[in-house]
Order: structure tokens, then sequence, then C-alpha cells
């Protein structure tokens, strides 16, 4: 398997945004980037949060997608898969 790591922003969002975006990845099994807590914390600049997950690239997009649009709001992202599987 390989692993992929997602980045996610949201368009005019607030932290209850992000929750809801954080707690639907981790429901498809998306791990959590250490640095989002730091992240979170800039209030001046847009968030991009950073996910995850070991698999096949067509579902892990699908799967994010699917839990961007949950939150109502528009969003951009990006997959990109890592050298090096763990």
């Amino acid at each position: 398997m390989e692993k992929f790591t997602a980045s996610i922003q949201l368009q005019n969002a607030d932290t209850s945004d992000y929750k809801i975006l954080s707690r639907q990845l981790k429901d498809h099994s998306f791990h959590e980037v250490s640095e989002n807590k730091q992240v979170l914390k800039l209030k001046d600049k847009p968030v991009t949060l950073k996910f995850f997950k070991l698999g096949s690239w067509q579902p892990i997009v699908t799967e994010v997608m699917s839990a961007a649009r949950k939150t109502g709001r528009a969003f951009t992202f990006t997959v990109m898969k890592n050298k090096k599987a763990v």
C-alpha cells in the first residue's frame, strides 16, 4: 500500500467547519498530521489541514471530497503520493 497526504483548505470557514472536516476524515481512517494543531492557531492566514492515509489514490480523493463537502463550504485540496510507504 502507498501512503498519500491530503492538504485541504476550506473557504470562509471557522473552527467548527474544520472540526467537521477532521471528524469526517478520521471516520475514513485518515490520520492527522501533527502540525495541524499549530496551523489552526493562525487566525490571520488561510488554514490548510493535512491528513495522511495508506491506500489507493482514487478512493482517497473520493473520501477527501466527500468529507469536505459535508462542511458546506467551498474547498480546495491536493492529494500527493509520498515517496516511501510506512
